[in-house]
């Protein structure tokens, strides 16, 4: 049994914006090395980022960019199973190879909140997300932190492994095997979350024209697993901000900042960010 675990931290709501990423190696059942890199985004750091991880522009101040940690990820994480909680490290990982004109890292990547609720139905009244997890298990760490999230993802996947008939490898090909595009036929819309979707447990709101029709860009985001609400509160996640109506008020958005500089860690996406960063496993 050989596997690394990968978790990251951003500056602001881009993606490519990896201030941090902490890396877990595994090795027969126990964790052999712990890796935690400092990064500098080259870009602003948001206050609700600042506010969830704790790392400012000053800490990064003499870290080196992501391309020069890039051998080093590419040496340690090429061919190798690589977990993941929810999709958003790979999505981070892809953007920032693709902002820096990068090669793709050839990662088989895992994600253990899919794992989660496969392996464990009894718990999907606590949710799946890594805290909730870390909660059942016992396993106590500082949240937000890549490298000690990164150990508490490791520790999970290790209880799933004792498992009767798992393995690092069936994990990974059982995932592989599964759809990894939404594509749309004449079925009847639905706004429910898919318990399945690797944002279930996420609030999503929209406001403003999309260029999408609504209904799709709704259906779309339940299916990926969100709850769409109608209002901005403290624990939507994504507020999605398309083209002002005509004489529209911007109470979503003006609210969203307000609970922003409160601790909600809501991000606001334009609708080309919205495309790019959630909706890169869609197809039409």
């Amino acid at each position: 049994m050989h596997f690394f675990v990968l978790d990251v931290e951003t500056a602001n709501r881009e993606a490519a914006s990896v201030c941090q990423i902490g890396i877990v190696e595994v090795k027969n059942g126990d964790i052999v090395n712990r890796w935690s890199i400092l990064i500098d985004p080259e870009g602003p750091f948001e206050y609700h980022n600042v506010r969830v991880h704790g790392i400012t522009q000053e800490q990064v101040s003499t870290a080196k960019t992501f391309p020069a940690h890039y051998d080093f990820l590419s040496s340690i994480l090429t061919d190798q199973y690589v977990v993941q909680h929810t999709n958003f490290d790979q999505m981070a990982m892809d953007q920032s190879c693709s902002r820096y004109d990068l090669p793709m890292l050839s990662i088989k990547w895992l994600d253990s909140s899919r794992m989660a609720r496969k392996l464990w139905p009894e718990h999907k009244d606590c949710g799946y997300g890594l805290k909730a997890l870390s909660d059942i298990f016992g396993i106590t760490f500082k949240h937000h932190d890549a490298c000690e999230d990164a150990t508490a993802t490791a520790k999970i996947v290790l209880e799933a492994l004792k498992l009767p008939n798992q393995s690092i490898e069936g994990i990974y090909h059982q995932q592989l095997c599964e759809p990894k595009t939404i594509r749309f036929e004449n079925e009847k819309l639905t706004y429910a979350p898919n318990p399945e979707g690797p944002f279930f447990g996420k609030q999503i709101c929209f406001t403003g024209t999309l260029q999408m029709p609504r209904k799709k860009a709704m259906d779309t985001a339940s299916k990926l697993g969100f709850k769409i609400v109608d209002h901005v509160t403290f624990y939507t996640t994504y507020l999605i901000v398309g083209k002002p109506r005509r004489n529209q008020k911007t109470h979503k958005i003006d609210r969203a900042n307000q609970l922003i500089k409160k601790g909600a860690p809501i991000h606001i996406l334009t609708e080309p960010e919205f495309k790019a960063q959630i909706l890169q496993f869609v197809t039409e």
